[in-house]
């Protein structure tokens, strides 16, 4: 007589801790690091905009040093920006270079944080089908 003893869901549970979650929070981790960059291209389009209108001299400005602090600077040129290119390669460009390129990084951040949220969307559905599954197996 075959056994009706219920199956061990130990293992699957064990699987949504080990891997499941430790994934699904990369990809959470990850866009928002990609929305974060967006964000810093989409604020230094809005000052390219800016400076571009107003055309000042001396471009005087606030420079975040970082953790809120905030200094007065003056600007010699206000014809050129240094723009981040990739991780730790930046670039100086002229605004009128450096608007398409700005637009460029948004739109392909913007691509990558929806691919990247897809791949979140898969790893959440994969483990509620496993919780389902552990959760029939329970009723068995």
């Amino acid at each position: 007589m075959p056994s009706t003893k219920k199956p061990d869901v130990q293992k699957y549970l064990d699987f949504i801790e080990k891997t499941l979650k430790p994934d699904y929070a990369k990809a959470l981790s990850y866009i928002d690091r990609i929305l974060n960059e967006r964000a810093e291209y989409e604020v230094l389009l809005v000052a390219i905009t800016k400076i571009k209108e107003s055309n000042p001299d001396p471009l005087q400005m606030k420079v975040d040093l970082g953790c809120g602090t905030f200094v007065n600077a003056d600007a010699e040129r206000n014809d050129r920006v240094i723009v981040k290119l990739m991780d730790g390669l930046f670039a100086e460009l002229t605004l009128d270079r450096a608007i398409p390129f700005v637009e460029k990084q948004i739109s392909l951040l913007g691509e990558r944080a929806e691919a990247r949220n897809r791949v979140a969307s898969q790893i959440r559905a994969h483990m509620d089908l496993v919780l389902s599954t552990i959760s029939e197996l329970q009723n068995l």
